[in-house]
């Protein structure tokens, strides 16, 4: 995947709180993203369910931090996406010691459609600019 083919839908952060948040994406049916996967049959390519998922940690994250994407321990996908869902990620965040650990969760309204577990190292952006 390249830059060109991330996601262009619009994320609505739905809610947001010091442990976590609930983001929505209409996923339009012609988005580019489809375009190839899979000719006849369009569905989501999963990485786009991973990068739903860190977009709507970024959402949340507080101003003055800069999180830097450093693992995926778990990525579960459960069903597809078709073209045209709402994409429903609701994600919980664990504060640790050098970082952020998060459980996401995504689903449409025919239900979850993906497990994910990410972390992140946190580094203050200021500290991070020297």
């Amino acid at each position: 995947m390249t830059a060109a083919t991330a996601l262009r839908c619009r994320l609505d952060l739905l809610r947001s709180d010091a442990d976590g948040a609930v983001s929505a994406f209409a996923v339009p049916a012609d988005d580019p993203v489809f375009s190839g996967h899979y000719p006849g049959f369009p569905v989501l390519p999963g990485v786009m369910l991973v990068e739903a998922a860190d977009r709507t940690v970024r959402a949340w994250a507080e101003p003055g931090a800069a999180h830097t994407l450093a693992a995926m321990s778990r990525c579960r996908f459960l069903r597809p996406v078709y073209p045209g869902e709402r994409l429903t990620v609701e994600i919980a965040v664990t504060r640790v010691p050098d970082g952020l650990r998060v459980k996401a969760s995504a689903g449409t309204s025919a239900g979850k459609v993906a497990e994910i577990r990410l972390t992140y190292r946190t580094t203050d952006v200021e500290e991070g600019s020297r």
